[in-house]
């Protein structure tokens, strides 16, 4: 569904309003970036410390990373689709479709972990394992 004023006008949802949620959309986005960036931030500088060895902590850098990219397109807001800014609003859109499925399936990933490490008392996949099997998952689907 196209949001033009037409589509507004027959859900009977006022303009301005429309207007203002945008912007809380987008307010909203920033200050999730914020905190997803200062997630990665705070991981980058305490490497060894944080970091290094240590399964959760690479799962829950890589889905604050995707957080921010699949929210960055939101904070800017999509790009009307005019014939000049088509390929911008392309972009935006596989940006935040690809990294907010994959920030998903890191969330689900630090949840199957958790359970395979408190049921048998060991993790038994790697990181890099996790990576590859969330990237193809997240090119693959298509819903």
């Amino acid at each position: 569904m196209s949001w033009d004023v037409s589509t507004i006008d027959t859900l009977g949802i006022d303009p301005v309003i429309y207007a203002d949620m945008s912007h809380l959309t987008q307010a909203c986005s920033a200050l999730g970036s914020i905190g997803a960036l200062t997630v990665v931030t705070t991981g980058l500088m305490f490497w060894d410390a944080m970091v290094k060895n240590k399964i959760y902590m690479k799962i829950l850098m890589a889905m604050s990373l995707c957080d921010f990219f699949g929210s960055f397109p939101r904070i800017i807001g999509f790009a009307n689709t005019t014939a000049e800014n088509d390929d911008i609003c392309a972009f935006e859109a596989w940006t935040w479709y690809i990294f907010n499925r994959a920030s998903w399936f890191y969330t689900c990933w630090i949840a199957i972990t958790l359970l395979t490490h408190v049921t048998y008392g060991k993790i038994y996949v790697t990181f890099t394992w996790i990576s590859i099997c969330t990237w193809v998952r997240t090119s693959v689907i298509r819903c």
